[in-house]
C-alpha cells in the first residue's frame, strides 16, 4: 500500500509515492528515551494495515450486543449502474431508520452497516441492529417504497460472536463500496461512548516529530549510536540511552544482526 507525499503547501504530489511504513513518527521524552512508530496508511486494501484495523473493529463490536441481523437488497433495474445504486441505498437507509424511530420513538434504535458487492456488482447492506423487533413485512413494505426492492431478510441474533464474524468477512475483501463511500458505518450511539482518560501522574512530556525514514532504519541508527533498542510485536520501537534504568537487558537490533535477520 502507498501513501502520497504531501508538498509544503499541504497538497499531494502525484510523482512522489511513499510505501506504507516508509516514514515514521518519533517521540522524544524528557528522560532521553525515544519512541518510534511506523507511519501506516490505515487503508483497508493494505496487507499490513487491514488485519490490524479488522482486529480493532471486531474488538469494538464485541461489546455492542446486537439483537438482530438485517440484510437489504436493491433492484438493479431501478439504477443506471451499481455505483449509483450504492449511493441511493445509503440515503435510503437513513430514511428507513427515521421511519423506524417515528414508529418506536422511545426505543433504542442503533445499527452497524457493512456493504457487500455481489458477483454482478450490485450492493447488499448487512446491518447489526440493537432495536425492538421490527416485522419483516413492515420492513419489506417500507424498503420497497424507498428503493423499489421488496426483498429483505431479518433474523434474530442468538450468538453475537458468530454474526459479527459473518459480516466481518466483507471488511477486508476487494473494495466493496465505490470511491467516496466507506465500506462500513454506524449510527451515532451504536458503539459505547469512550470516556477520555486522565493522564497518569508523573507522565513524561513527549515531543513528537515526523521522520522520512522507516522505523527499522531509525532503530538501526539508534543502536549504532549506543542506545538499547526494544522492538515490540506491533512494530513500535523504544530506544533507551546508555545507562537508562528502564532499558531492557538485550538490544533487539543486535540480536537480529547476530542471527542474520538483518545485515549491518
Amino acid at each position: 500500500m502507498t501513501l502520497r507525499n504531501r508538498t509544503s503547501k499541504g497538497s499531494y504530489s502525484g510523482d512522489s509515492i511513499l510505501e506504507c511504513g516508509s516514514w515514521s513518527v518519533v517521540g522524544r521524552q524528557e528522560d532521553g528515551t525515544t519512541i518510534v512508530h511506523p507511519l501506516s496508511c490505515k487503508r483497508w486494501s493494505c496487507r499490513s494495515c487491514a488485519p490490524r484495523r479488522k482486529r480493532k473493529l471486531l474488538a469494538r463490536l464485541d461489546g455492542t450486543k446486537p439483537v438482530s441481523l438485517l440484510t437489504l437488497t436493491c433492484r438493479p433495474s431501478a439504477h443506471l449502474d451499481p455505483d449509483s445504486a450504492f449511493f441511493t441505498m445509503s440515503a435510503s437507509v437513513n430514511k428507513l431508520f427515521k421511519r423506524i424511530r417515528r414508529v418506536w420513538p422511545h426505543a433504542e434504535v442503533e445499527y452497524f452497516l457493512v456493504w457487500e458487492r455481489t458477483a454482478k456488482g450490485w450492493p447488499h447492506a448487512h446491518l447489526l441492529l440493537r432495536a425492538p423487533y421490527v416485522p419483516q413485512t413492515w420492513l419489506s413494505r417500507h424498503w420497497a417504497d424507498l428503493t423499489g426492492a421488496p426483498i429483505i431478510d431479518i433474523r434474530q441474533v442468538h450468538t453475537a460472536g458468530q454474526v459479527v464474524a459473518y459480516i466481518s468477512k466483507y471488511l477486508t475483501k476487494d473494495p466493496q463500496a465505490p470511491a467516496g463511500m466507506k465500506r462500513f458505518r454506524s449510527s451515532l450511539r451504536f458503539f459505547p461512548a469512550v470516556l477520555p482518560q486522565a493522564d497518569p501522574a508523573g507522565k513524561l512530556f513527549t515531543t513528537w516529530t515526523m521522520s522520512r525514514k522507516s522505523a527499522c532504519e531509525l532503530a538501526a541508527e539508534f543502536s549504532d549510536a549506543g542506545y538499547t533498542v526494544h522492538i515490540d510485536p506491533a512494530g513500535s520501537i523504544q530506544c533507551f540511552p546508555r545507562g537508562h534504568p528502564g532499558a531492557p537487558m538485550y538490544d533487539s537490533i543486535a540480536l537480529m544482526r547476530s542471527s542474520g535477520r538483518i545485515v549491518a
